[in-house]
């Protein structure tokens, strides 16, 4: 399977989000074409995106994600 989205010149950065642990890929184009692959795991993580100057909590991210094996989710939320 090809990857032809990263052949755009405008995408500077992506993020692969795992569905059954707390982590996320983001990889982002070096000079030369190159892709740098940063690694985010555990929900104390902060995943950073320097091509937009944001971060999000991967708390944040898995925010009411329940995962197999787990009885409740992660964090409760604020409202119950």
């Amino acid at each position: 399977m090809s990857a032809q989205y990263r052949t755009l010149e405008s995408l500077q950065e992506y993020a692969l989000v795992s569905q059954a642990e707390p982590r996320v890929e983001v990889f982002r184009r070096q000079e030369g074409g190159q892709w740098l692959l940063s690694e985010f795991a555990g929900l104390e993580a902060v995943c950073g995106f320097e091509s937009v100057d944001a971060s999000v909590a991967l708390s944040e991210v898995y925010d009411k994600v329940t995962f197999d094996g787990d009885e409740a989710p992660l964090r409760p939320s604020p409202s119950g």
